[in-house]
């Protein structure tokens, strides 16, 4: 029961370390707890039903020093039995449910809805947004990736000023850079100023991710799968 709690438990921790997906915390705790619960009775309750089957059909003799285990038939052994696998059966499914209630309320948003992104660090305010929420702000450039090993020549781009962003969130007095991560965990810094009077600085969007379009930078700092801005 302990193995198959703590492997599946690990498996939503390893995910988040792995990708990088930046769920919140209590998100994570929440489904971790979530996953060792249905470890533990899947690993233990189940595979005690298949043992006690395999036992009660005896396709071998089992034998111990002490002797042969004997299982037990009683009315009352198999009616506490039920009850117990009712039980875990009924809390099982409540878990289940209230997991998926909280996904589909709090977390889950439809593809057609696009990519999000979070702004958070030395802000007065923090906050989440798809940029197509700031349409009415996007602009177009004409930019060349010149990266140690792709090149892609001038062309045009069109999305939203990343200094649109920032002065929304409201940067603190004593901010002085900021940092744009990916979900890989990928992530380039640049100075808080520099950004907030830089006109080739976009957000796009590409497919089901944003990119962040620097003309003004080398292609290292052109960087995919944007989902997180943090003023420091």
């Amino acid at each position: 029961m302990l193995a198959g709690g703590i492997s599946a438990a690990s498996n939503v921790f390893v995910f988040q370390w792995l990708y990088f997906s930046g769920a919140p915390v209590t998100y994570l705790i929440f489904f971790g707890a979530l996953a060792f619960v249905s470890g533990v009775l899947l690993a233990g309750n189940f595979g005690h039903s298949v043992l006690e089957v395999v036992l009660q059909a005896r396709p071998v003799r089992i034998t111990t020093k002490e002797g042969r285990i004997e299982v037990s038939s009683g009315r009352r052994e198999k009616t506490a039995c039920l009850t117990a696998r009712l039980v875990i059966t009924s809390v099982l499914i409540l878990l289940l449910s209230g997991g998926a209630v909280y996904y589909f309320a709090a977390v889950f948003e439809p593809p057609w809805v696009g990519p999000r992104c979070q702004v958070e660090g030395l802000v007065e305010k923090s906050f989440s947004f798809h940029v197509d929420h700031y349409s009415r702000y996007e602009t177009t450039i004409t930019a060349e990736l010149q990266g140690q090993i792709k090149y892609v020549p001038p062309q045009d781009y069109t999305g939203v000023p990343l200094r649109i962003i920032l002065e929304e969130s409201g940067p603190l007095d004593e901010a002085s850079k900021v940092k744009i991560m990916a979900t890989d965990g990928y992530t380039v810094e640049f100075q808080l100023q520099d950004v907030l009077k830089d006109d080739k600085m976009l957000l796009i969007r590409e497919g089901d991710m944003l990119r962040l379009i620097a003309g003004n930078y080398e292609g290292g700092y052109w960087i995919r799968m944007v989902n997180k801005i943090v003023v420091e």
